[in-house]
Formats: C-alpha cells, structure tokens, sequence
C-alpha cells in the first residue's frame, strides 16, 4: 500500500444538515500527513452558505453550528464560495506532495464527507484515492474485539473533529507499530 499511496489526509466537513443535494457545505478541515502520519499542513476553510442551503438548512445543525459559533463566522467573516475553497483545497494538497489517487482521504465516518464532496467539490473528490482511511470502523472493531478508544465529544467544528481523527489513527498506529513493515503474523 505505500507504494500506492503517498499522503494521508484527514478531512472533516461541516454541513447545513445530512441530504448534500439540498445543503451546502460551512466548513472544510484538513489535515495533510505523510503516511506515517507526520503532519505537513493544517488548513481550515469556512465558506459562504448558499440560498438554498440555507433554506433547506436542518434544525439540528442550526442549532449545533450556532452554538459552535460557525453560523456566525459562516455569515459574517466567510471569504469562500464552494468553487474557491475546492481549488485552495487542491492547490494546498499539490503544494505538499499529495498526487492525483495516491493521497488517501481519512476521518471518522468519512464516507459522509465523501458524499459531500462527490457533490459539491467534484474535482476534490476526485483527486483521492478510492480507499478512505474511516476511523469509525477502527473504533467498532476495537469495541467489538479489543479495548474501546475513548472517542472524545466532537466539537463539530471541521478541524478539531480531523485532529481528532488524526489523534485516533496515531492510537491505532501505535498498535500496529509493534509489528514490522512487511511482517507475515500467525493467526493463533
């Protein structure tokens, strides 16, 4: 797999509610890795809401980025439209070494943000490998078949929520660290 892919990014999205053809996105945290999990740049980008993300715009994440103060940052102090913010993305990623499908995207629960981004930020989109790097199926095997990563409460704000993904994957490295690169391990 090193072969293959060259950069880990973790990425989190912050979004008017759950359906991505009605919403837009607020918020965009990335945090770019190599993949031993280095980081080599953290970047956070809040966007400007669309009308009719607004207006489709779900209770529940009024209420959550209200009281997280993004709603205030997005309406106010944004300087991104979803067309700006996907090429920033991109020429952040070139700029560290990420290359066309050899950068993996990673978070907790990604395949949500992919969704987004399949969506809103096509060409992000496909900039990443097709493997994601999704925490959340990390946090259920360790629950399921080892010892539960206490998973801290998420901020729902876009970069707090990677640099947690991030702190996770750094856990779970550790515990695969004890083997070396390449080793076949016995089944017992």
């Amino acid at each position: 797999m090193r072969d293959v892919i060259t950069r880990i990014v973790f990425l989190d999205l912050e979004t008017t509610g759950f359906h991505e053809q009605k919403g837009c996105i607020l918020e965009l945290g990335m945090i770019v890795c190599d993949v031993d999990l280095n980081v080599l740049e953290i970047e956070e980008i809040v966007l400007k809401p669309t009308a009719m993300g607004m207006f489709y715009m779900d209770p529940t994440a009024l209420k959550m980025h209200t009281e997280s103060g993004l709603m205030k940052r997005s309406l106010e102090q944004a300087l991104w439209g979803t067309l700006e913010a996907e090429r920033e993305a991109v020429s952040l990623l070139e700029h560290h070494g990420c290359e066309p499908k050899r950068t993996m995207i990673a978070g907790n629960s990604v395949g949500f943000d992919v969704r987004w981004l399949r969506e809103h930020m096509p060409r992000l989109h496909d900039f990443f490998h097709y493997r994601v790097l999704d925490m959340s199926s990390f946090h259920a095997a360790a629950g399921f078949w080892g010892q539960p990563l206490e998973k801290p409460i998420a901020k729902h704000r876009a970069l707090s929520d990677a640099q947690d993904s991030l702190d996770a994957a750094k856990h779970y490295q550790g515990l695969f660290g004890r083997f070396k690169l390449g080793e076949v391990v016995e089944a017992p």
